[in-house]
């Protein structure tokens, strides 16, 4: 956490900087930027080198959650929804529910498509599909941009079965989190979107083009779309195992210090949502436990950003904005179910 926070101190250094020598606002910018990588690099060593057993210990467990868990649940759906919207299908099937979210958001019609099936299939499925639809310059940047931004929520197997009964005990209550979730999405989305007309200079691709490619027979989408949806699927996999090993080394520390309970849940969910959702299971009042389960969907994690920003790369996509827009939803999350949660017990 040491790299946001001396990025925004060097921000605003640097803007005094700037006014008396240009150049020396780039030098300084680059020597606070180096600093800050060095420092955190120290730390994760120092954290992993800690306790080697146990952070191995938390790989391992990672890799068997990741086979019984995230791959069955994710890799299917991600390879479907890949396949609806590049062949089409997701366009024609959701035409009349795209014109009414088009009108509501001023978005293309297109970009409906994966963010109608994010809301069921999760972050990956929305982003699979938009950056699909942006390599056919169907949606723009500032499209892609906003359903990343405000549509990557976790599944709905994962809220409902996952959350709802291994951790809520109750799937009814994993159906309310599921709502709230979007519900928050909704919200966010009208908060955060641009007003801003889309010009033709937002296609920045970096060379990945394909509106003019021929369109594709069918038996190689559904190739084309496991290919890509078992990259993806690997690369969230190992940020799951990484993540989960960081989360098991931080325990440790936070554990010696003495930090209450709840604030070391509430740290350990920041970074990795699944581990963080399962360390809430005995946790009491019920509404109170229900609003930080709400607020790490809305959050996702420091894992599943860092798996957001890895699959987007090379795309020319902005993420200023996403971290923030996060937090705001993750809170928005925690304030609805808590609400909710009180009225109804």
């Amino acid at each position: 956490f040491s790299i946001p926070f001396l990025y925004n101190f060097s921000t605003i250094y640097e803007e005094g900087l700037r006014k008396m020598n240009p150049s020396a606002s780039k030098s300084f910018k680059k020597r606070i930027t180096t600093f800050a990588v060095c420092v955190f690099s120290l730390i994760l060593l120092a954290l992993f080198l800690n306790d080697p057993e146990i952070t191995a210990g938390a790989a391992a467990s990672a890799v068997g959650k990741c086979g019984a868990l995230l791959i069955p649940s994710l890799f299917p759906l991600m390879a479907a929804s890949e396949i609806a919207i590049v062949s089409g299908a997701a366009e024609k099937l959701l035409r009349p529910i795209a014109k009414i979210i088009s009108k509501i958001f001023g978005i293309k019609k297109e970009a409906s498509a994966p963010l109608i099936l994010g809301l069921f299939c999760g972050y990956t499925a929305a982003i699979s599909g938009a950056l699909s639809l942006l390599k056919k310059k169907r949606i723009t940047n500032k499209d892609c941009e906003w359903i990343i931004t405000s549509f990557s929520i976790p599944s709905l197997p994962f809220i409902t079965g996952f959350l709802g009964s291994s951790v809520l005990n109750n799937t009814t209550d994993g159906w309310i989190m599921w709502i709230i979730s979007i519900l928050s999405s909704f919200i966010i989305g009208l908060f955060v979107k641009s007003k801003k007309k889309c010009t033709n200079l937002e296609f920045v691709l970096n060379g990945i083009n394909e509106e003019n490619s021929p369109k594709k027979p069918f038996p190689k989408i559904i190739v084309e779309a496991i290919s890509h949806s078992s990259a993806s699927m690997i690369l969230i996999c190992a940020c799951v195992i990484f993540f989960s090993s960081l989360t098991e080394a931080i325990r440790q520390p936070l554990c010696s210090l003495g930090l209450p309970d709840i604030i070391q849940k509430l740290l350990l969910g920041t970074v990795e949502i699944t581990g963080g959702v399962l360390s809430l299971s005995d946790l009491t009042p019920y509404a109170f436990k229900c609003a930080v389960c709400a607020f790490f969907l809305g959050w996702s994690g420091l894992s599943i950003h860092f798996q957001i920003i890895a699959m987007c790369d090379g795309y020319g996509l902005s993420f200023k904005r996403f971290f923030f827009t996060k937090l705001m939803q993750g809170l928005l999350c925690a304030a609805l179910a808590f609400a909710i949660f009180t009225f109804k017990f």
